[in-house]
């Protein structure tokens, strides 16, 4: 988990837009970039067959797969990349999918029977995104920044 002090973050953006915009820019496609990696990861996770072997064409899964993405913000209330999958496209019988697909495992009834079973989870966001928040993206968002500040001190001088 890469871990930036939104204050920061803050005083930097205020510095590279005050000393050259293009900067900023430069800055805020870098860090999108990190983010879009662990969006990739969580599509290429939700592409999966169902977990359990359970009947389903995938729609669900496409439908939050699409609703994945990454929101980068340099505000001064949340500074940082956010990475967020919504159910708004899923049909309102599969609202509730998003929750239980994230999940280790649920608890369901059998259709037809008074009987509840376990059905194993495929929990994506955790395990996906920490995967793909190893030491090497960890590097480029210290290099993405650190560039940019001594972009801001060579041309100071």
């Amino acid at each position: 988990m890469i871990t930036v002090d939104a204050s920061e973050l803050i005083r930097l953006r205020n510095e590279l837009r005050a000393f050259d915009p293009k900067l900023l820019t430069q800055l805020r496609k870098r860090i999108k970039v990190l983010g879009l990696r662990a969006v990739d990861a969580i599509k290429e996770e939700l592409d999966k067959p169902s977990p359990g072997g359970g009947p389903d064409e995938g729609s669900g899964r496409d439908a939050l797969a699409s609703g994945t993405s990454t929101v980068l913000s340099f505000g001064v209330r949340s500074a940082g990349v956010k990475i967020r999958t919504t159910s708004a496209r899923l049909p309102d019988e599969h609202k509730s999918l998003l929750n239980v697909y994230n999940s280790k495992s649920s608890r369901h009834p059998v259709f037809g029977r008074n009987v509840w079973v376990e059905q194993p989870g495929r929990p994506y966001f955790g395990a996906v995104i920490g995967k793909q928040m190893d030491d090497h993206l960890a590097d480029e968002m210290r290099a993405a920044i650190d560039e940019a500040c001594w972009a801001i001190g060579a041309r100071g001088r």
